[in-house]
């Protein structure tokens, strides 16, 4: 036992209450102990350099992943303002849109109301009524054209914003899976660091 106990430099203490020992392995042993103790007092130093250099290390790549985590929030609110922002434009033309139209049927009521005053004040002379007639069938052909014109607009605008909306939650879906995996990193990195601390 005295021989393996002097290869083993990691025991520092032993209770051999219960063994049958002689005084001189008793005293062998407490040497053994002694020397342990006094080695790994003098091995203190670098030891816990070492640890404390790791949990810098740590330390450092738990900033570092920190910053990475806080740049990607930025950029997804970033992301998220400007998807915000080409929504509101879209709403934005949508109502522009229902306002040209209402002013574009007011022109259309007024240009039907001077043809038919037109009618009723030259109904003696054809040639002139014709002509009337005529220029307000093209204006409302005109106005038909630039009415179909900006529903085509509109049904584009409300088709682009249904887009934005599906990329918009679909971004916040994949953010939220990485700040996830992000949160899971962190974890795992603290988890250890407390285990190395708990084992110091």
């Amino acid at each position: 036992m005295d021989e393996e106990l002097r290869h083993c430099k990691s025991i520092q203490k032993l209770n051999v209450e219960y063994n049958d020992l002689t005084y001189k392995s008793l005293v062998s042993i407490q040497g053994v102990l002694d020397r342990n103790t006094a080695q790994w007092e003098a091995d203190a130093v670098p030891r816990l350099s070492t640890e404390i250099e790791q949990l810098d290390l740590k330390q450092k790549e738990l900033y570092l992943t920190q910053e990475e985590m806080d740049n990607e929030r930025r950029q997804a609110k970033e992301k998220t303002d400007h998807l915000l922002r080409r929504k509101e434009e879209g709403r934005h033309n949508a109502d522009r849109f229902l306002r040209d139209k209402e002013d574009l049927l007011e022109k259309l009521a007024e240009a039907d109301s001077l043809c038919r005053d037109a009618q009723e004040s030259k109904h003696t002379d054809v040639d002139a009524h014709l002509a009337a007639q005529e220029n307000m069938r093209l204006k409302r052909e005109q106005i038909t054209r630039r009415t179909d014109m900006e529903r085509e607009k509109r049904e584009k605008m409300l088709r682009d914003t249904e887009k934005l909306r599906k990329q918009l939650r679909a971004s916040l879906e994949a953010e939220a899976a990485e700040l996830r995996h992000l949160q899971d990193e962190i974890e795992k990195i603290e988890f250890e660091r407390d285990s190395t601390r708990y084992d110091a």
